[in-house]
């Protein structure tokens, strides 16, 4: 686990490049997504943890949690290498569970699915014991 001062930004930015490859995502480094990880590692806040899984000193994915207040976690970011193996994702999310419940962290908020089935899918294997409800904000005029 890093800060995210200590993390392996540059490694990490390399895993982004490889998932985006992965995902055939065409100029990765110019989506809004990239944009906010470039941002993250800008920030000095002690709340908000990375975690590499890594084998012979490959690293083959990350995740960025911000620890809140009341125990709860808001995962960010996560990405990984599946090219190397279909469950790496399945290993990173168990070892990221067992870190979180080590520091007494009980209610995960996993990445937005932002609608797309494949990513709600993917959290719903885990069983979750509920789903945060979104509302959309409008400001009217008169």
């Amino acid at each position: 686990e890093y800060s995210i001062q200590d993390a392996p930004k540059a490694k990490c930015e390399e895993l982004f490049k490889k998932w985006a490859d992965n995902k055939q995502v065409e100029d990765c480094f110019g989506t809004n997504e990239y944009r906010a990880f470039q941002r993250l590692f800008r920030l000095q806040n002690d709340n908000i943890r990375i975690i590499c899984l890594y084998v012979n000193k490959i690293l083959l994915g990350f995740v960025v949690d911000e620890m809140l207040p009341n125990n709860f976690v808001m995962s960010h970011f996560a990405k990984v290498d599946n090219k190397y193996h279909r469950a790496v994702s399945d290993i990173l999310n168990w070892e990221e569970a067992k870190n979180l419940n080590l520091k007494g962290m009980k209610n995960f908020n996993w990445e937005q699915d932002l609608g797309i089935s494949g990513l709600r899918e993917s959290k719903e294997k885990y069983r979750p014991c509920f789903f945060l409800e979104k509302f959309l904000v409008k400001f009217i005029t008169q």
